[in-house]
């Protein structure tokens, strides 16, 4: 085995260790954050119910809807006052749902008529289905960006053990970009992929270049590793594979809660209509 491979292997024996309490770190962080986060779901999908109990059962209802007031996101009421006449606008119209729009309209002007009562109960049964799937798809999906993360934290100490050994000015600019756009998705990554529906340039720029350089960072591993069995060509072609599969299950990921999301917008439209 050639020298610089020892020394590498060396260093990263020490920075092994301390890549492994970072991991850990972040694991039990976001561990604690889901379990925070689930725990609030909870709550609050129990809270809603209980609302819709004292709704149609006729007891505390005005209880009820000021308890509702304190459950709804704010922002909703506020997006109906500024954008309540721009019906052309997708990105307000996604705003205005989603952001519980429909349910302070009713609110806003709620005479406490059965009528009312059923339509209030109706989208608080709709809100619920579908935050409860919303929460089972992020249990889900929460698996591949641990795995994500796990990439990044790696791929950012692998190169920069690969910088420490690298000569040719090529190579150091491409690590060093490489280590770059992975440092930054460990901070940002998360931030990006939550707010699927906004399709900005900048964002796929971002994803662009980050799994650009998850692609070159695993280039960069499985050359350094297998490189005398392996072909240069092999190797390039396994890691686009690589990155692809990765990419194309984020994408069926990020289309399913734009369908579903797209879905819950269009019956909570029907029902408005009818129900008018």
């Amino acid at each position: 085995m050639e020298i610089s491979k020892i020394i590498a292997l060396l260093g990263g024996a020490g920075i092994g260790a301390i890549l492994s309490a970072i991991l850990v770190f972040l694991n039990n962080s976001k561990k604690n954050k889901l379990d925070f986060i689930t725990k609030e779901r909870s709550e609050w999908r129990k809270e809603i119910k209980s609302i819709i109990v004292d709704l149609l059962c006729g007891n505390n209802r005005y209880s009820a809807v000021s308890r509702l007031e304190t459950e709804l996101n704010p922002y909703g009421r506020y997006k109906l006052k500024t954008d309540e006449t721009d019906e052309t606008d997708e990105t307000d119209e996604y705003e205005f749902y989603m952001n519980d729009g429909h349910i302070w309209q009713l609110i806003d002007n709620f005479d406490y008529s059965n009528k009312n009562i059923k339509i209030l109960s109706k989208y608080l049964e709709i809100l619920l289905k579908y935050d409860w799937e919303r929460s089972k798809r992020e249990i889900k999906f929460d698996a591949i960006n641990n795995l994500i993360y796990f990439v990044l934290v790696v791929g950012s100490f692998s190169n920069f053990l690969f910088l420490l050994n690298v000569k040719e000015i090529l190579d150091t600019v491409l690590l060093t970009l490489s280590s770059l756009f992975m440092i930054l998705g460990i901070f940002f990554f998360s931030d990006v992929s939550r707010k699927i529906n906004e399709e900005t340039i900048a964002k796929r720029l971002f994803l662009a270049f980050l799994f650009g350089s998850i692609s070159y960072s695993i280039y960069r591993m499985l050359y350094w590793m297998i490189s005398s069995e392996i072909t240069v060509s092999i190797t390039i072609i396994f890691s686009l594979l690589t990155i692809v599969i990765v990419i194309s299950v984020e994408y069926t990921y990020f289309n399913k809660v734009n369908k579903e999301e797209k879905r819950y917008i269009d019956f909570l439209k029907e029902n408005i209509n009818t129900e008018d």
